[in-house]
């Protein structure tokens, strides 16, 4: 229950929040209900996609047309592809560095996801991942109309609390797989602390006080 109201809240809150109820399905159908009855698991998931559909119903009925005095649209995404990679970097990494210095935590965080992801999914299998991916999921498809309705606004724009905070799932959501995996392998020991190392070097810490 608690779940379903908290994406009520996301659905309303902006455009993109309405990809969370597909972000959580995915989650619903690799977390926590291996041991449900069969009954039970199509019970849960018929009232997560009935729910979600009234919740998209509901937002289209209430919506109406916008327009912004600056550049937008996928046309003006395809035309500047360095900006929108800048803008996508920038992303996953301003909740952990100085808006100057987030597209370097985001370009961090990047390489190491692909370990993380990698060693996860051997390791731990799709029930040891699926919340990550579903996050990832979720922020990818959310960066389509992210870059589409904002981009023209600058790649600060990414930096913004409003998107920072989304993007701030990014990171959380590894660190949390590297935990899992800590406990299973030697190398998610090393991935937790490689996650530790995007926040202090994009605010300018040397490595000791890193490690400190």
């Amino acid at each position: 229950m608690g779940s379903i109201v908290a994406v009520w809240i996301a659905s309303f809150s902006m455009a993109s929040g309405l990809l969370v109820w597909f972000a959580g399905g995915v989650a619903l159908m690799f977390v926590g209900i291996f041991h449900m009855q069969f009954e039970d698991k199509l019970r849960l998931m018929a009232g997560w996609l009935v729910l979600g559909a009234a919740c998209v119903l509901c937002f289209f009925v209430d919506s109406g047309p916008s327009a912004v005095p600056w550049p937008s649209g996928m046309h003006y995404v395809l035309s500047n592809p360095l900006t929108a990679v800048r803008h996508a970097l920038t992303y996953p990494g301003a909740s952990l560095a100085i808006p100057s210095m987030a597209i370097y935590a985001g370009i961090a965080v990047v390489l190491i996801a692909i370990p993380i992801i990698f060693l996860a999914e051997r390791n731990l299998g799709i029930a040891g991942v699926a919340s990550s991916l579903a996050i990832a999921l979720y922020l990818g498809t959310a960066l389509v109309p992210l870059l589409s309705g904002r981009l023209g606004l600058g790649v600060p724009q990414a930096s913004s609390s409003r998107y920072c905070t989304a993007g701030a799932l990014i990171p959380l959501g590894l660190y949390f797989c590297s935990l899992a995996l800590a406990k299973t392998i030697r190398w998610g020991r090393y991935l937790v602390g490689a996650m530790i190392l995007p926040i202090g070097l994009s605010n300018g810490l040397p490595g000791w006080q890193i490690i400190i």
